[in-house]
């Protein structure tokens, strides 16, 4: 095995590329790369076990510190897999994964990976968000002093974290919603922060017999504004929004939301924004030692005997492999030389 073959296939796996993709771009730069089914046996002889090891020792690390923390906040959410996005050959049978992430709200660290396949529910895809919480929330419930998680406004996990019916009714964890998903939805309906009185202020009425508008007092201005009829269209279809029932229920869980906000000077108004963290990849150089230094699966095979001994990255052969005639770098020098030629005939170049 080649050294750069070695690197090449490690390495399209630990940047999250494709092969095809990076096949395609080698053939059009008519440069050599691993076949497939190269590429497919180092991930799974090299990479696949010493990546999971290397999670689970990162993660190791993570449980250890959060063990002594009190009030862990866990934010969780899955996604699905679907037949479009599978790379499975077998698409009818692999079409349905549900891939569910949990993060320490404060540190920002992952603390759970899991994966459910569609088989594992008797082929239910509805039932597969509610196993991975389950198997996620018992897992992390007997490591860490979970308080409070947070997840989408799933049926069924609400369900399950009932304080009076729910599967975990009694462990005392608090169950709150992220508002993100909600506001998704309820921005392009309603632009308000006061649910039931929203219909009396658009009808002109700032107090009323429960309550009253929260803002400062209206110039006369904006009084003479023309107001929505009550029991008109317009109002029985906001009516409806306002006074959803599911929406009513699951209002107090957005009460707890954490966010960031900006000032925007333009606007002179705050908004709410993702912050996003550049990636430093910092880990990378320890994975890419640990892969080179070879897996488990290596060790067994040497001690069952030298079967495929020039399998190891430390066999790697000190000349560039052969594509027909030529060797890599003297078909790239080709490319080079020709693009040159290309360019030095357009005088792009003095």
């Amino acid at each position: 095995m080649q050294g750069g073959d070695f690197m090449l296939a490690t390495n399209i796996l630990l940047s999250g590329n494709n092969y095809t993709k990076v096949a395609l771009l080698f053939q059009f730069m008519n440069i050599g790369i691993v076949a497939p089914g190269t590429f497919y046996a180092i991930q799974n002889a090299y990479c696949v076990d010493a990546v999971k090891e290397f999670w689970e020792e990162k993660r190791n690390v993570v449980i250890d510190r959060l063990r002594h923390k009190d009030n862990v906040v866990a934010l969780a959410d899955g996604r699905m897999d679907s037949p479009g996005q599978s790379q499975k050959p077998v698409a009818s049978l692999y079409s349905y994964i549900q891939l569910w992430s949990t993060m320490e709200q404060e540190t920002m660290d992952i603390i759970s990976v899991l994966t459910v396949d569609k088989r594992q529910t008797d082929r239910k895809s509805v039932d597969m968000e509610k196993v991975a919480f389950i198997k996620t929330f018992d897992s992390l419930m007997s490591e860490l002093d979970i308080k409070e998680i947070v997840t989408d406004a799933h049926v069924q996990i609400a369900a399950l974290m009932h304080p009076e019916r729910g599967r975990y009714k009694d462990r005392g964890v608090i169950h709150s919603l992220d508002v993100w998903h909600a506001a998704k939805n309820l921005t392009k309906k309603l632009h308000a922060s006061i649910w039931r009185g929203v219909l009396h202020h658009v009808c002109g009425e700032h107090e009323w017999a429960l309550g009253r508008c929260l803002h400062e007092p209206l110039d006369h201005d904006t009084l003479r504004k023309e107001v929505i009829l009550p029991g008109s269209p317009a109002h029985e279809a906001l009516s409806q929004i306002v006074l959803n029932k599911r929406w009513l229920k699951d209002l107090e869980k957005f009460l707890s939301f954490r966010y960031k906000r900006v000032y925007r000077k333009k606007s002179q108004r705050y908004s709410v924004h993702t912050v996003r963290t550049k990636k430093d990849y910092n880990y990378i150089p320890q994975l890419q030692a640990k892969l080179d230094r070879g897996t488990p699966k290596e060790e067994e095979s040497k001690a069952r005997g030298p079967t495929e001994p020039r399998s190891s990255p430390r066999n790697c052969a000190p000349t560039y492999r052969r594509v027909g005639s030529v060797t890599n770098l003297q078909r790239t020098g080709h490319v080079l030389s020709n693009l040159k030629e290309m360019i030095q005939k357009d005088k792009w170049l003095n």
